[in-house]
């Protein structure tokens, strides 16, 4: 016999293999009947074989038995699925866009009707505006809740720009002993028909320290020694009204600062400009 080539002696090595591996069972199962199959080991899988590289029959029956498998049980991919979900979130984005868009636009809470309202005009109460106005607007207020200095420029506004319109001061000190001594001090100041400064100032002021106080009542044009004075003599008759000021309050529920009586509507808190004028237009409607 002449000289085995390389080629020849690799299919003489396979051939020898693949009779061994039917011996011993080692052929692998890869769910195919694939005729042929043949059990290699590593370090023959990459040996050249008639001019092409020896593949592996259980990885080439496998990938087999996979597209089987989908074809006879077609499913989605990942890519499938993904776009899937996309599509569903895109949707539900667009239901929601939709439902806020054919949603009628928000329109403001109606006031409380407070039929009682009129009761609440205390002539010991300070007060600026004509005593006979179409409109009045009982405010409740402390002059250290954040709010309430929010809201005075506006009703400074509504005073300016309807002189039929009243406020009546109603302090309701309930921030605490600075609040109440500043609401003493501007009630006090009606005797020096200085009220309507005094309450500017103090809405205005940075604190309600006594030097804070004594500042404002300066910059108001108010009499200090004389305000004390005033405090002192009619000490009892401005704490009955604060008194009666905290049982009115809490008899209507209220639970803090600003609290507004435009007519015999009440609003709760801090009330746009705009908001205000259409109470006042509504309580002009009333007469």
């Amino acid at each position: 016999m002449g000289s085995v080539t390389g080629t020849r002696r690799a299919q003489l090595s396979l051939s020898f293999l693949a009779r061994a591996n039917r011996r011993l069972g080692r052929v692998p199962d890869t769910g195919c009947a694939s005729e042929g199959a043949l059990y290699v080991p590593t370090r023959f899988r990459s040996t050249p074989f008639l001019g092409r590289p020896v593949t592996t029959p259980g990885r080439r029956n496998l990938n087999l038995a996979h597209r089987r498998r989908n074809a006879d049980n077609p499913g989605m991919t990942r890519r499938h699925a993904l776009l899937a979900l996309l599509v569903l979130l895109g949707l539900f984005a667009a239901i929601q866009l939709l439902s806020r868009w054919l949603q009628p636009a928000p329109t403001a809470p109606q006031p409380a009707f407070v039929a009682s309202a009129p009761a609440l005009v205390d002539p010991r109460a300070p007060s600026a505006g004509p005593a006979n106005a179409a409109v009045t607007i009982i405010l409740f207020s402390d002059y250290a809740c954040p709010a309430c200095r929010a809201l005075h420029p506006d009703l400074r506004s509504v005073l300016a720009n309807h002189p039929d319109v009243r406020i009546v001061y109603r302090d309701w000190p309930v921030f605490g002993a600075a609040s109440r001594q500043a609401a003493r001090l501007a009630i006090a100041s009606t005797h020096q028909n200085r009220h309507a400064a005094f309450d500017d100032a103090l809405m205005r002021s940075p604190g309600l320290t006594e030097p804070a106080l004594r500042a404002a009542a300066t910059q108001a044009g108010v009499d200090w020694p004389r305000l004390q004075t005033d405090l002192a003599t009619h000490a009892t008759e401005i704490d009955a009204l604060l008194a009666d000021t905290d049982l009115h309050a809490r008899a209507l529920g209220f639970v803090g600062t600003p609290m507004l009586l435009v007519g015999p509507y009440l609003v709760t808190g801090r009330v746009p400009a705009a908001r205000l004028e259409t109470l006042i237009a509504e309580v002009r409607k009333l007469k």
